[in-house]
């Protein structure tokens, strides 16, 4: 589970890296947002194709989230170089 709502404080784990943020348990919204401004990212889960509370969600951290948005060198369209013959 990446997150969890506790007596006293919200803790969101990076589903790829397991760092943790951790929030006194208030404003969950405004929590959310500030991890957004962090660069954190939040997707819901493919898989399930509903939402819900903590495990239907994927959370990563800023270095996580760039790592994933990069492109696989496998992935990438090939092109051919002309050359001046």
């Amino acid at each position: 589970m990446s997150f969890e709502d506790l007596e006293k404080a919200y803790v969101w784990e990076c589903d790829e890296c397991g760092k943790l943020a951790v929030f006194p348990p208030s404003d969950f919204y405004g929590r959310v947002d500030e991890l957004k401004a962090r660069g954190w990212s939040f997707h819901l889960d493919e898989e399930t194709g509903h939402e819900g509370w903590g495990r239907d969600w994927r959370h990563y951290c800023q270095r996580c989230a760039n790592k994933r948005r990069q492109t696989s060198i496998l992935d990438r369209k090939f092109s051919t170089v002309k050359g001046s013959g």
